[in-house]
């Protein structure tokens, strides 16, 4: 549609016009992939800003979900037919805009209710 295409446009001029947010979006990544894989979960093999912590259960996966919205995260639960059963995961979006603070915050309560549930 029109707008969808206008959209779009006005994303790449920004990507064009401000290339910080790009790479601020690539350092909260890091941080994010470095912290949950030294609290033990596993992420596979992603390399982009959306990160599975893989669950490899249904009801693991959105007790998953509804514990970290009680602690004040959001995140995505990602089930069959998405995934092949066994692959259940939750998905982490980042974006430029998140703050060192808030990646701490989601790490912490990511390893409380990882912890809790016995994925780590």
């Amino acid at each position: 549609s029109p707008a969808n295409a206008a959209a779009v446009l006005a994303a790449i001029q920004i990507m064009l016009e401000e290339p910080e947010r790009g790479a601020q979006l690539w350092r909260n990544t890091h941080r994010m992939k470095q912290g949950l894989t030294g609290l033990g979960f596993n992420l596979g093999d992603s390399e982009t800003p959306i990160l599975p912590v893989y669950c490899g259960d249904l009801l693991v996966a959105f007790t998953f979900c509804k514990r970290l919205q009680e602690e004040g995260l959001f995140v995505n639960p990602v089930v069959s037919p998405a995934v092949a059963p066994g692959q259940e995961l939750i998905r982490i979006s980042l974006m430029a805009t998140h703050t060192d603070q808030q990646v701490d915050f989601a790490l912490d309560k990511l390893g409380k209710v990882g912890k809790e549930l016995g994925l780590i």
